[in-house]
């Protein structure tokens, strides 16, 4: 599926900008957040920013696995990932606790979990065996 390989390109490339910059420029995201940095912050970015080399390296090995089991695991896995992400970024802006420039990173999050979820529900309707009757 041509979808499932581009997105996970794509998540690949995005996910490794993002480990490069929590784990060197994690001011960046604290100034685009519009939240205080400090010691704390920066020491859970660089713990964050592994994560994100891990999608980076799962998703790019993964890009062109065949519709699987597994490459059904990796889409619902990264789709409640993403949209994960998203909620706790909507539920921070609305507490108060970061400022509007979230919405980037969860626009972005949406529409990547969101097609991550097309490709597992399209994955698991093909692998069902067909209905007796």
């Amino acid at each position: 599926m041509r979808l499932y390989r581009n997105l996970s390109t794509a998540t690949a490339g995005l996910s490794l900008a993002l480990f490069g910059c929590l784990l060197f420029a994690p001011g960046l995201i604290f100034l685009l957040f519009g939240m205080p940095g400090g010691e704390s912050a920066e020491i859970m970015s660089r713990r964050a920013s592994m994560l994100f080399l891990g999608f980076a390296i799962i998703c790019w090995l993964a890009r062109n696995a065949e519709d699987s089991v597994l490459r059904q695991a990796l889409s619902a896995g990264l789709s409640a990932a993403m949209l994960g992400l998203a909620g706790t970024g909507l539920f921070e802006l609305v507490r108060g606790a970061v400022g509007p420039g979230v919405l980037l990173a969860v626009a972005a999050e949406v529409a990547i979990g969101s097609i991550y979820a097309r490709v597992w529900l399209i994955s698991r309707d093909h692998s069902r065996p067909p209905l007796k009757g």
